[in-house]
């Protein structure tokens, strides 16, 4: 059975299901988003303003230029993909963790 002949399958019997006001119920149920903190903006305020005091900018980029010098030319997209590979990874747990724990609830 190929492709098309299991999708003509799965038409030929498809069936509807009713909601029954569950969706309704599945929303309702959500957790409320939470406000972010002042003191969060409070503190990246000030993080971001001594940054651009102690010639942050500046600095960093001065070391990745020294590091792109003496480093050899594989590192950049070595670096770079699992730098990229790190995050997908933690989202996706963080996802399925959230996504289990409302399934949960």
């Amino acid at each position: 059975m190929n492709d098309r002949q299991l999708k003509q399958l799965l038409k030929q019997h498809k069936q509807e299901i009713r909601d029954n006001g569950f969706s309704s119920k599945v929303m309702h149920h959500l957790p409320d988003r939470q406000p972010v903190p002042v003191l969060v903006w409070i503190f990246a305020t000030i993080g971001t303003l001594l940054f651009i005091v102690i010639s942050g900018i500046q600095r960093t980029t001065d070391m990745i230029i020294l590091m792109m010098e003496k480093a050899p030319w594989w590192t950049l997209p070595v670096v770079s993909t699992a730098m990229v590979s790190i995050f997908l990874v933690g989202f996706f747990f963080h996802e399925r963790k959230t996504s289990v724990s409302l399934i949960l609830k």
